[in-house]
């Protein structure tokens, strides 16, 4: 918290508005640069969540399915096959053996939150490594675990209240760290799979809104969650609209749900704010969506010469 001043005389305050439309006026004569542009639109958010704090704090993780859908206004969508439409890729031999590892390390305990992490540490790696090689004019790809954040407020029971966040993991595009740049979210749980995705799905609906605040940004977030053996893929669509695709992988066969990590890293390392401003929402998914499509049959061909 910003020390007080001590001379007796109040700070003036400068509406959050005010000062959004100062700094977008000042980028647009060229007296900023992007950069200040940006640092600003983040003070501005801060600010804005600093004069929520009088809602109470729900966390995400308390809510059902229902709620979830309800509070951020999301709609289900049956026939969006994105997902579903993802091909397989064929593990590296590093992955197999990294897998093999950890199969032999837990046979004879039982199986915990923190070892369906490892599995989930060791495919993430991997289908970052093999997401991030060969992609001209790529965004770099960010990984973090455990980022808190909160949104709001929204209504839940009649109530304005701040949603609360915790994503085990957060997958994120760009050189600048933000909330809203974030595309893919994964959620471990051993016990209750219900609840884990309900919480990512919870936790992209965050962000998509989030995004929905800069009505030029293309707003979709896909999501994860897992307790080992089945993978729940989600998407939220920048129309709003929710699809799951259930990936089940017994026996250490997880060349479907590597296949679609891989995938959803490629699509954030193809991310491009500037394009989605030049282009409609739909028109920059459609594209992204094809040079994803043909990277991907390159790295299938290159994955399967090394095993």
């Amino acid at each position: 918290m910003a020390p007080k001043a001590t001379d007796g005389t109040p700070k003036k305050k400068v509406p959050l508005l005010d000062k959004m439309l100062v700094a977008v006026t000042d980028y647009l004569e060229r007296k900023v640069d992007e950069r200040h542009l940006r640092k600003t639109a983040e003070e501005v958010r801060e600010a804005s969540q600093e004069a929520s704090q009088e809602y109470k704090t729900v966390a995400v993780s308390s809510l059902p399915m229902k709620e979830v859908v309800k509070v951020l206004d999301l709609k289900h969508n049956w026939w969006d096959h994105e997902l579903q439409d993802v091909q397989p890729v064929p593990l590296p031999p590093l992955l197999v053996g990294t897998l093999s590892l950890i199969k032999s390390a837990s046979t004879r305990s039982p199986t915990t939150e923190a070892s369906t992490q490892w599995i989930i540490d060791t495919l993430i790696l991997n289908a970052y490594d093999i997401a991030g090689s060969d992609i001209p004019y790529a965004q770099p790809v960010n990984v973090q675990t455990e980022r808190s954040f909160k949104y709001g407020p929204v209504k839940l029971h009649g109530q304005k209240v701040n949603l609360s966040a915790r994503p085990d993991y957060g997958i994120w595009y760009g050189e600048h760290e933000a909330v809203c740049l974030n595309v893919l979210i994964v959620e471990a749980k051993k016990v209750d799979i219900g609840s884990g995705a309900a919480q990512a799905l919870g936790y992209m609906g965050c962000i998509h809104r989030e995004r929905k605040r800069f009505p030029k940004r293309e707003s979709t977030v896909y999501g994860m969650a897992t307790d080992g053996t089945m993978f729940w893929f989600f998407k939220i669509s920048d129309d709003s609209k929710w699809s799951q695709h259930v990936v089940p992988a017994p026996e250490n066969h997880y060349e479907s749900v590597f296949g679609l990590l891989v995938y959803l890293f490629r699509r954030a390392a193809l991310a491009s704010p500037t394009h989605s401003k030049e282009s409609s929402a739909q028109s920059y998914e459609r594209e992204e969506t094809e040079e994803t499509s043909g990277a991907l049959a390159a790295i299938y061909e290159d994955v399967e010469m090394k095993t």
